[in-house]
Order: structure tokens, then sequence, then C-alpha cells
């Protein structure tokens, strides 16, 4: 699995390590807030730190920088 060929993850929402079991694939920028399906914008992240997160662009003390590109 893609997971372990890379080896470790860490979450983008706390930063922390990943166990490929509670990996869930999350959307940098929400869709529902005009993101798109676009590879630059996925993440891995905690299914637990995913559903935290919600439809928000909050990453909690992380900073989020979103590039448009044209």
């Amino acid at each position: 699995m893609l997971l372990k060929k890379h080896g470790q993850v860490l979450c983008f929402v706390c930063g922390l390590p990943v166990d490929e079991s509670k990996a869930t694939l999350e959307h940098i920028k929400p869709r529902s807030l005009g993101g798109t399906l676009a590879m630059d914008n996925l993440a891995i992240s905690h299914a637990k730190c995913n559903r935290k997160r919600g439809a928000s662009e909050d990453i909690g003390n992380r900073k989020l920088t979103l590039t448009n590109k044209k």
C-alpha cells in the first residue's frame, strides 16, 4: 500500500504519524468551499481528525497555504 511504500506519513491536520488502518483521504480545501478533486488538493489524515475538521479550512495551529494555479 502507498503508506507503507513511502514510509511514515504525517496527518495533514494534527501532524502526528498516521497508522494505515486509521488513514483517510482529506481535501485540503474542502469541496464545499470550492476545493477540487485534483491531487494537489488531497492529503492524508487520521479519520478522527478529518471528521473533527469537517468542511473547514481550519487546521489548528498549522498554517494553510493554498495557491491558485492558472
